[in-house]
């Protein structure tokens, strides 16, 4: 696993095209602020275990709804045009996407998706953005960065209850990549957003 992911050449540029000055990820880390770090080295059932209480009956619940699939690179384009729809607009550049798309082909990026299973599918055709036949039935995303320690970055999602299942999912797909700990982001937000998505990230050890 890298160890010098943020200080690479394909990082700095990924900062230039989003328009931030290069190495602003790494004084951000070297700022030392307080991170919520997951141990992925226990067995996988006490990853499990540790996973909070409540969270369990919601992963289980996304399982038997959605499909949860590691994705190649193609998956990429999906990850934008729903991210656009989260949002309510384009965030970013399109070449920031491309980018990202061959981070997973070459395994710096894991990219984890969810589509409903095909009764499920049937019974909700037609009902929304996430039936739109422009994602092809996705309906969540979310990526991780395969260095050390591994890097919960982006997601986007148009159903409640689906990014449980993929957080939990891109442990262990990580675990046996090799990482040994998921830097889940920073803690101490003081605004009401900030300590909702904390909670949320908090959940898994």
């Amino acid at each position: 696993m890298r160890r010098d992911w943020w200080e690479s050449d394909s990082w700095n540029r990924y900062e230039q095209i989003c328009g931030l000055d290069p190495g602003t990820r790494v004084r951000e880390l070297k700022a030392g602020r307080p991170r919520h770090i997951v141990d992925l080295t226990p067995s996988t059932d006490a990853l499990w275990r540790n996973v909070r209480k409540s969270y369990r009956p919601i992963i289980h619940a996304a399982e038997r709804e959605y499909e949860i699939v590691t994705c190649g690179p193609t998956g990429m384009d999906y990850f934008r045009r729903l991210h656009a729809l989260d949002a309510g607009r384009v965030t970013r550049p399109a070449e920031s996407w491309e980018l990202m798309a061959d981070w997973v082909n070459v395994g710096w990026l894991i990219l984890v998706g969810a589509k409903p299973r095909a009764d499920v599918a049937e019974r909700t055709a037609g009902a929304g953005p996430a039936a739109s036949t422009t994602l092809d039935g996705w309906t969540a995303f979310a990526a991780f960065y395969t260095c050390e320690p591994a890097y919960y970055g982006h997601a986007a999602s148009l159903a409640r209850n689906v990014n449980h299942a993929l957080v939990w999912h891109a442990m262990l797909e990580l675990k046996d990549l090799g990482c040994q700990w998921l830097d889940m982001g920073e803690v101490g937000a003081t605004d009401q957003k900030g300590k909702d998505l904390e909670f949320f990230k908090r959940g898994f050890g």
